[in-house]
């Protein structure tokens, strides 16, 4: 049997590595070189003054040359922004080309069909109502439960942020509101469009008596993973005065296209529904206690730290005591006669018949 001989492949192979090494040396020669000429030239350039811009009355709105940070042609320039609201991913001036396109995006669903919304056709219905913190009987009061958890609806600051954020324009009408949903699950970033219901603004005829309603809903549209429709309503029984935040969904998975997302859908989908409304009914009554709390306090710190002026001052306060006091209600003082000798007279005595 004849051997293999080895020293031909052997020699390929090292005069194949020698002749690579040799172009890469010879093309880091020819071009390596001229760069980095290039760039001692620019850097021993004079650079020309740094111009500064005058502020306009009433604010500054140009940065000047010398804030910004970098080379002179790719300079960086930022800004702080105090007391923000909103952060930068959920700015919806950031996505208003997406909010656009959702306005003449389709529905994916027929929104007249409801008999055939039943669970014997596929639909899940699901209803999950939270009650929060009561308050008096009648109209619902000024920065009460009520209003409060109307307050966080309209910003839809109830879901669960890591979970699902809406985008939206506040100066858009709720009716037909484009919204874009950010939701997050395993490290997987979603988009979907939706527009919002009318707004419900109503007092409703129940059998316990009259309910002050609030809310508005969102409807599914192309290229959503379900097709269907969510309601939010916050109610306030105004007999009670027990108040209820209450989410009201009909929906169904949509055809996905993609098999990954498709088989994800199916086997988390229903689960991520619930959890939603899981979370967004303990976030609710959550915020709605904390923001009822921050408001009482503040209130009473109002009260408590006012400033009385006396009769007849002008610009002239006086701050409230420290200690804290009360009204008491008017005593009687009696004085028991004396001996003559300025002691008490402590001799018995009957009292007038």
């Amino acid at each position: 049997m004849r051997r293999p001989r080895l020293f031909g492949p052997v020699w390929l192979t090292s005069t194949a590595l020698a002749a690579g090494g040799a172009l890469a040396v010879w093309m880091w020669t020819r071009w390596g070189y001229a760069v980095r000429s290039t760039q001692r030239s620019v850097r021993m350039a004079p650079n020309p003054p740094i111009h500064t811009h005058e502020s306009p009355p009433g604010g500054r709105e140009i940065q000047s040359e010398a804030e910004g940070k970098g080379p002179r042609f790719h300079r960086t320039y930022s800004v702080t922004l105090k007391d923000a609201t909103l952060t930068p991913d959920v700015d919806w001036r950031v996505y208003q080309d997406r909010l656009d396109a959702i306005r003449s995006a389709s529905v994916n669903f027929d929104r007249e069909a409801h008999h055939e919304r039943t669970v014997e056709n596929g639909w899940s219905i699901d209803r999950h109502e939270v009650e929060l913190p009561s308050e008096p009987s009648g109209p619902p009061r000024a920065d009460g439960p009520w209003e409060i958890a109307c307050d966080l609806v309209r910003a839809y600051a109830f879901p669960d942020p890591s979970l699902i954020r809406g985008i939206f324009s506040p100066e858009v009408p709720i009716a037909g509101r484009p919204m874009l949903l950010k939701a997050r699950f395993l490290g997987f970033t979603f988009w979907f469009g939706v527009r919002l219901t009318e707004e419900v603004d109503t007092i409703r005829e129940t059998e316990t008596g009259p309910v002050r309603v609030w809310g508005y809903g969102y409807y599914t549209l192309e290229g959503h993973f379900e097709r269907g429709q969510i309601e939010f309503e916050v109610r306030k029984d105004m007999k009670s005065g027990r108040v209820s935040f209450h989410i009201e969904a009909v929906s169904q998975p949509d055809r996905i296209s993609n098999p990954f997302y498709r088989i994800g859908f199916k086997l988390f989908g229903r689960r991520l529904q619930l959890r939603f409304a899981r979370t967004a009914l303990k976030r609710m009554q959550r915020l709605t206690t904390e923001t009822l709390a921050a408001n009482q306090a503040r209130h009473e710190t109002n009260l408590a730290t006012r400033q009385i002026s006396p009769p007849g001052s002008r610009n002239l306060s006086h701050p409230m005591p420290k200690t804290p006091f009360t009204l008491s209600p008017p005593t009687h003082e009696i004085t028991a006669p004396s001996d003559g000798a300025g002691r008490p007279d402590a001799r018995p005595r009957t009292a007038p018949s």
